[in-house]
């Protein structure tokens, strides 16, 4: 998988919901339903399950997060343990590379 570029990391990494789902699938790929439902639990501002599909998507489009196939559903894994911006270089520091 290609590294992220800086624009689209930091544009989708800029939203809070983006980074609490980025957290809440930082150790373990959940379904969009369990990352829901951890949200739910924390009161996170995201309240229907397709906005976290919807910035699950972004987050994998901006290649920070893998969508992994178990069986007939889908989860959801971080790429990263670990995710730094340098905005005057305009460069992404990235720790912990699965796969």
């Amino acid at each position: 998988m290609a590294r992220p570029k800086f624009d689209e990391a930091v544009d989708v990494l800029s939203l809070k919901s983006a980074r609490a789902i980025l957290r809440s699938i930082l150790r373990d790929s959940k379904t969009v339903r369990e990352v829901h439902e951890e949200l739910e639990n924390l009161n996170a501002s995201l309240e229907y399950r397709e906005s976290v599909y919807k910035a699950l998507e972004r987050l994998v489009a901006a290649g920070l997060v893998e969508k992994i196939r178990d069986g007939r559903s889908v989860k959801y894994g971080s790429r990263y343990s670990e995710v730094s911006a340098d905005f005057v270089r305009e460069k992404l520091s990235l720790e912990g590379v699965e796969g």
